[in-house]
Parts: C-alpha cells; sequence; structure tokens
C-alpha cells in the first residue's frame, strides 16, 4: 500500500494510513489468528543477553553424557521445565523492578524461584510476593492471545483485534528489559544457543524432535519472540483503520474457485469466525518456507544431494523406544573437528 501513493501520518500520537485510493484490498490470515508478537525495542545493545541460570551448558553437557547413544534427551522432559523456568523468572524480576522492588529483593526472590517446584510451591511463593493471579506469566494467553473467546462474527474478532495490537505494541515500546512480557520473550531468542547444544547431531528422541521441537516449540518460538518491530503492528492496526487490510481470523482456508462468475478467483473462509468468507483473485503465500534439503530449488544443493554427497540428518528413534526414525529437513553435518 505504501507504494500506491499512500501515506502514514501521525495524529494525537495514533499512525494513521490516508489511502491513496489505488491501493489493492488485501485479506490476511496468520495461523494463530493475530500476527507473530512485535520484538521489545533492545536495551540490551548489540551483545547484550540473558544468561541461563538453569539451561546452563553444564546442565546440557550432562544431559548428553548420561548415554553413549545418541537421540536421549527429551525435549519436553529435560528442556521445555527449564526454559519455562528461565522465562518466568525474568518475567517476575522485571514486574518486580517495575513496580519499584530493591534490586536485593528481586535477586532473592529469583533465587526462590528458580528453586521452587513448579505449581503449587510457585504459587505459595508468588502470593508472598504479593502478585496477583492476573499478573502471574500464563503460557497458554501468551500462546493463544484471545483464549476462550467465540467471535461470533467478523465485528467482534475486528474489535478484538484492534485492542490486541495496541496493546502489543504498548508493551513492545516498554522494552525488552524493563518491560516485563517483552523481557520475558527475548529470553527465548537468548537462549537459542543452549538448544543448539543440546539438539545438534541428534541430541533428542526421534519423537520428541518431530513432535516437542519441530511440531510444537518452534512454532511456537517464532510466533513469540521472532516477530515484527513494534513500528510495523502499528503500520498493520492503521492499515486495519483505513480498510485497505482485513484479517479474516484463526484458521483460515483458502480454496480455488475456478466457476466464479467474476473470473478465476479464490475463495478464504475462517474454521472459528462463522460469517468470514472473502473472495481473492491472487494468492500470495507470505511466510518463509520450512527450510527443507528434500524440496530446495537449489542447484548446487540438488546436485550434491542427488550424487551422494549429502544427505538430510536422520534421527534414530533409540532402542528399545520403538517407534520410527526421524528424517529432518536439514543438512547432516559432522561433529567438531570438520
Amino acid at each position: 500500500p505504501h507504494g500506491r501513493g499512500g501515506i502514514f501520518t501521525r495524529v494525537d500520537g495514533r499512525l494513521l494510513y490516508r489511502p491513496s485510493g489505488r491501493e489493492p484490498r488485501l485479506y490476511a490470515g496468520p495461523r494463530p489468528g493475530a500476527p507473530s508478537q512485535a520484538r521489545g525495542e533492545n536495551e540490551k545493545g548489540a551483545h547484550g543477553r540473558h544468561y541461563p541460570r538453569l539451561l546452563t551448558t553444564g546442565y546440557i553437557a550432562a544431559l548428553r553424557a548420561r548415554t553413549p547413544h545418541h537421540g536421549a534427551i527429551d525435549f519436553a522432559a529435560d528442556l521445555w521445565p527449564l526454559i519455562s523456568k528461565e522465562v518466568c523468572s525474568v518475567y517476575y524480576a522485571a514486574l518486580l523492578e517495575s513496580c519499584g522492588e530493591l534490586p536485593d529483593v528481586v535477586e532473592e526472590f529469583v533465587e526462590a524461584y528458580l528453586e521452587a517446584e513448579p505449581g503449587a510451591e510457585e504459587d505459595v511463593l508468588l502470593d508472598a510476593t504479593g502478585i496477583d493471579a492476573a499478573e502471574r506469566w500464563d503460557w497458554k494467553r501468551v500462546a493463544r492471545p484471545y483464549g476462550d473467546r467465540v467471535f461470533t462474527d467478523r465485528a467482534a474478532f475486528h474489535d478484538w483485534l484492534r485492542g490486541h495490537l495496541d496493546d502489543d505494541v504498548r508493551l513492545a515500546r516498554q522494552g525488552n528489559v524493563s518491560g516485563p512480557v517483552k523481557a520475558a520473550l527475548d529470553v527465548l531468542r537468548d537462549l537459542r544457543n543452549e538448544l543448539r547444544l543440546a539438539v545438534d547431531h541428534a541430541g533428542l528422541t526421534a519423537a520428541s524432535h518431530r513432535d516437542d521441537l519441530d511440531g510444537w516449540y518452534t512454532p511456537l518460538n517464532a510466533y513469540l519472540s521472532i516477530g515484527p518491530p513494534a513500528s510495523r503492528i502499528e503500520e498493520m492496526a492503521a492499515l486495519l483503520d483505513a480498510g485497505v487490510l482485513d484479517v479474516t481470523g484463526p484458521g483460515m482456508r483458502v480454496t480455488p474457485d475456478p466457476d466464479d462468475p467474476l473470473g478465476p478467483s479464490f475463495s478464504g473462509t475462517s474454521s472459528e469466525i462463522p460469517d468470514v468468507r472473502v473472495r481473492a483473485t491472487v494468492p500470495i503465500e507470505a511466510r518463509l518456507p520450512e527450510i527443507d534439503l528434500r524440496r530446495t530449488a537449489d542447484p548446487l544443493m540438488n546436485q550434491l544431494l542427488r550424487t551422494g554427497q549429502c544427505h538430510p540428518p536422520r534421527i534414530p528413534h533409540g532402542e528399545g523406544t520403538g517407534g520410527a526414525d526421524y528424517e529432518t529437513g536439514g543438512l547432516a553435518v559432522s561433529e567438531r573437528p570438520y
């Protein structure tokens, strides 16, 4: 739209889009129903990061050393509880700091929280610290921001989405250190190096790599921590208000309609909003494709694959675990030294 003569302008602090009238009508259907969450404004500089206190390189080395065989780590049992603890501890620390708690008090809380067993023991600590239930971290709410809401029509979804986008921009402006929510989500980005140490070279079981990592955590991580800057979310909200962009809602399905009397077209519907049905003449797959050596169009990689000079990693299912091996779409490389 910006290249069609329209302009973004700010009025009383709110970003607006002034259309030229030459913009196409755009329909978007992000898989979660809402766009990826905005990244918090950077307060860490070029090299700052969260250094893990539980998911350390030593912990991962111990996991990998407990058996001589590859594929011994279970993501859900061995890694996710520590990831969650790291994220939540940063959230609560930033929340307490935003309420004016002294650094020593915050550090004492963090140490106690990291040692507390998930569930009732954590709740007792949070109660004693005065953190209300409404302020507590909830992975379900973060991963599915509309929760259990049932949208009766497009208007109801649009009203919710506009408020959600405004909230997301506000939280992102608080920063990735000072803002509790974005500081916590930024931990997911900061833990990538440690997770690679656990995952690389068939570190996970075949089933865990397939179901927990590829099937669940990787898309969740992308949605929560690898999103656009807040300025792009703000522009999206302005395009919605201007009537240039429409978001169809969760569960978008696109089907070709060759018998459309107006000409061949595509129909878009939502699995969760009954009155959504939009028509478009051009579909755009506006996403980053998954990396898959077996489907690459790169001529060099195709040649290497056809001649047996490279292959995708194959993770063995493990002795006594049942199931099948799992082949990822990546490129198998040897461990160091290369």
